[in-house]
């Protein structure tokens, strides 16, 4: 787990509701306070999943569907005072990333590969995270996932800082 300090908070807030950026990231949950607290359970419902499975593959929305509701709790004429998003991997990209990682991994083990963003007062803070359902010695995944999260910023021309 890595924790990086955002330098530009306005442009990676851009990046964040506005462009394509996290579209490729489940979202597991979202909250925005901004004069009143807005919580975005990002699990899909058992029945839209039943009835609708090709627009709901995953067991929580992509981004990219949810992008705009979160836009709308964000936009307005202050800025939240608080804000936290939770994302995952998909399925497919936690083992494209194991493949990558040259892990001898489970992915049948693995709960989730998370991005976690928090704003608050002046502050923009990232977190990384694995999640395991089973106990694991080997940290090899963690640490390429903490390298794939800081490659991903810096392709898209995000500046941080890693908080020690």
């Amino acid at each position: 787990m890595i924790a990086l300090q955002i330098l530009e908070k306005k442009q990676f807030m851009s990046k964040l509701l506005k462009e394509e950026m996290f579209h490729h990231f489940l979202l597991v949950e979202a909250t925005v306070i901004n004069g009143v607290t807005y919580a975005l359970d990002g699990k899909i419902a058992e029945v839209s999943k039943k009835d609708f499975p090709e627009e709901f593959p995953f067991s929580f929305i992509l981004y990219e569907k949810a992008q705009p509701k979160i836009f709308e709790m964000v936009k307005g004429s202050y800025t939240p005072s608080y804000m936290k998003m939770i994302f995952s991997l998909t399925p497919e990209n936690i083992q494209k990333t194991i493949a990558s990682a040259n892990c001898t991994c489970d992915p049948d083990t693995i709960s989730g590969m998370y991005i976690n963003v928090v704003f608050q007062g002046d502050q923009l803070l990232v977190t990384t995270g694995v999640s395991y359902g089973v106990f694991v010695k080997d940290r090899t995944l963690e640490q390429e996932w903490d390298r794939f999260v800081k490659l991903f910023f810096t392709k898209n021309n995000l500046g941080f800082e890693l908080m020690s």
